[in-house]
Order: structure tokens, then sequence, then C-alpha cells
């Protein structure tokens, strides 16, 4: 079995990582995985890059004008994340050559890819919904205020709706099978005008869990070179707090619902943005920033006391797993896969969003004293749902259902 999975990145990015991470867990069990990429910042030999410079530059040039063009049209959050999808790459000709038994979507946002390309190879398709922009229009997450126009005014292209309509026009005979991340996502999906027509179903992401290990608290804060004996709040995505989508700002608003003893005695880890040391309505913030080493990353979630994911727009949940994979309790927003992760009351609580009162009262209460048992329950109930075997598995099912016609 020949799978070729493409991805804009090899490394950038939740997508990237999660379908990086897959492309081993598939290689690891015997099968012919390789990743067809745009930018690849990785040395792998079975990570192929897509295209000369020149068209790479393109591609870029193409994105620059594109964005700017959705942001004239946006009727709110002019910065949200939107794909036009309009000029061809050649990706699609490039993943045929190939001549995999089947290809594997995953991200192509960012101007990589034609509308029209997507449906061109003559092969059974697969492609995971990292967001929503398979069934949506331009839009990779539906905008809170006006979830189904992307316009700026009644007098101006609806360029969502119009990017519908291209799509149910270019893929009007093609079905790909719709590969969601949570039940969240496959709803979205079903409900939607493009993605109701697809067949689809859930498997969700995995990880390497033995780089992902329950690690002493004392340990792991000592790697960091932390000496704290207060209790530690985790808050981490690959751009910090910069993205409004991550939430770091509710996660501010929960702070500001506990009481001044409560935040003397927790301190606010962050990583994944730029240092910054300012303390939070008097809680003491310290920043890791940009963590590219795995042993450190699972160092940083051994050190917390309490993770938490305040996410406004997510379709499962990275940080989750390989917060849980380390025994440490999670505080989520009900979003993506939170509720498949979060599946028992050690492994933390889910919140209503946007509850930022009750998140602070779920993050002090697990915050508190965590029995070495409970974690290792917590790591075991995940590994059962998302061990490399078990997706692997799953996918290899899924890919001869669509390679023998039969799906």
């Amino acid at each position: 079995m020949r799978i070729l999975h493409v991805n804009q990145s090899d490394r950038d990015g939740g997508a990237a990582i999660a379908a990086r991470r897959l492309v081993l867990a598939q290689r690891e069990a015997g099968i012919d995985a390789q990743m067809l990429v745009v930018r690849k910042t990785g040395h792998e030999q079975w990570v192929h890059q897509f295209g000369s410079p020149f068209l790479r530059s393109r591609i870029r040039l193409t994105r620059a004008v594109t964005k700017r063009l959705l942001r004239t049209f946006s009727r709110t959050d002019p910065d949200a994340m939107r794909t036009l999808a309009s000029v061809r790459t050649g990706l699609a000709s490039a993943a045929e050559r190939f001549s995999p038994d089947l290809i594997h979507w995953h991200w192509v946002g960012g101007e990589v890819i034609s509308v029209p390309e997507l449906a061109e190879p003559e092969l059974p398709a697969a492609w995971t919904c990292h967001d929503h922009w398979p069934f949506s229009g331009v839009e990779h997450y539906p905008s809170a205020a006006i979830p189904r126009s992307g316009t700026a005014s009644a007098n101006l292209p609806d360029l969502e709706a119009f990017n519908r309509k291209r799509k149910m026009r270019a893929w009007q005979d093609w079905r790909p099978h719709l590969i969601c991340p949570s039940m969240a996502t496959l709803e979205h999906a079903r409900s939607s005008e493009i993605g109701g027509r697809m067949p689809a179903s859930v498997i969700g992401n995995t990880i390497d869990f033995d780089a992902f290990p329950v690690m002493a608290r004392d340990r792991a804060r000592a790697m960091l070179n932390i000496d704290d004996r207060r209790r530690i709040v985790l808050f981490g995505a690959q751009f910090g707090v910069a993205d409004p989508r991550k939430g770091f700002d509710l996660l501010l608003d929960a702070i500001g619902h506990m009481s001044d003893a409560e935040r003397a005695g927790h301190l606010l880890l962050t990583f994944g943005g730029r240092g910054d040391r300012a303390a939070v309505h008097g809680m003491e913030r310290r920043s890791l920033g940009f963590i590219d080493d795995t042993e450190r990353l699972a160092a940083a979630y051994g050190a917390a006391n309490v993770f938490v994911n305040p996410s406004r727009q997510e379709t499962f949940g990275n940080t989750t797993l390989e917060a849980v994979a380390c025994g440490t309790p999670v505080v989520a927003f009900d979003m993506g896969a939170a509720s498949e992760i979060i599946a028992t009351r050690d492994a933390g609580s889910l919140v209503r969003p946007w509850d930022c009162a009750a998140m602070a009262r779920a993050i002090v209460r697990h915050a508190g004293p965590t029995d070495p048992a409970s974690r290792e329950n917590m790591r075991r109930e995940a590994f059962a749902s998302f061990s490399p075997a078990r997706i692997v598995a799953k996918h290899v099912e899924l890919y001869d259902r669509l390679i023998r016609g039969s799906d």
C-alpha cells in the first residue's frame, strides 16, 4: 500500500505536526507512506518538496495578493485565515506522478493549490479536516459574528458564498472521504452544503507516546531550571499568545476571576511565543519561548500542575493530547476533540464556552495535588484511544475500502 500525504508544510503549524506524526506512525507500521509539501524544513528523505524555487515564490506572491483581496472584502475579522484557491500550481499533478494507491490530502490552504486541481487526480482520496476549509468557501474557521459570510458589506461580492459555489461545481463528481479529527468536526461537515455530499468519519490524531512520558514534577522543573514550589498553570500553542484563535485572552480573563490568594499561589508558564514576563492580574508569568525540542516540551507538561487550552476554534487539540499523555490534567473549553481526550475525571474538566469564571474554578481545582496513579490512569486512557497503532489501523481500514472502491 503506497500512500502519499500532501500538506502545505512538513513542520509548520498544527496540521503539519499532526500529518507528519501520522506518516511516521504509518512508516513504522510498514506502510509505504510518503509526504509531499510546498515548504520543507526537515531533512527526511520521505518528505518531498514540491516545485522549483520560482514556482514556490509565485505561490507566496499569490498568497500575499489574495490575502490583501480577502481582507478588503472581509465583513468581520479581516485577519482571519482564508484561502481562495484560484490559481493553478500543479500540486495535484505532482502528487499523481508519485503513483500512489491513494492521495491523503491534509492542510492545503495558503494558495498552494486551486479548487479544480484537487479533484483532477483519478485516484482514491482521503482528506483530513484540520480545519473547516474542505467543506466551507474561503473560511478556514467560521466567523463568530457572521459565520456564513465573508464580505465587507451587502454591496460587495460575498466571497464565502462565491467560493462555496466554485467548490460545488468543481467537485460535483469528486467524493473524497473526509476524515474528521473529532465528532464536533464531523457534525460541522455533515451540516454543510459541501461536506454533506461527501462520505465522512472520525479518526483522531496521534502522538508518539514514548516522547511524552509521565515525568516527576521536580525532575521536569529542574530540566527547565524552574526552582519554584508554586502550582504551575501551563498554556502553550505553536504561535503562542499572538494567535487569537488560541484564546490566551480568555485565559487572562479566567485568571482575573481568581482570588488574590489563588493568584499568588500559582505561576503562569507559557510556551510557543516570544518571551514575556509581565504579571497577569498579579499572577507571575514566565515564558519558555518557542520550543522545537520534544524532550523540553514534555518537560513543560510534566512541570505543570494543570494545562489550560482555552481555544476558541479547534478541530482536535494536539496540545490537549500531549498534556494528558504526560499525566497533566487539562482544563479546556468544550471544543474540538476535548471531550474525547478528557475522558475521565482524572484527565481534567470541560468548560462551557466561554465561561471564564468556571474555567478559573476548574484551574484551581485541578492544580491541586495529583497522585501518581491518577497521572498514569489518564495516560493509559489516552493511549487506548489515540495510540499510533490504533490510529494507523483505522486509517488502513479506510484506505483499503477506498482503494477497493467499496466506501
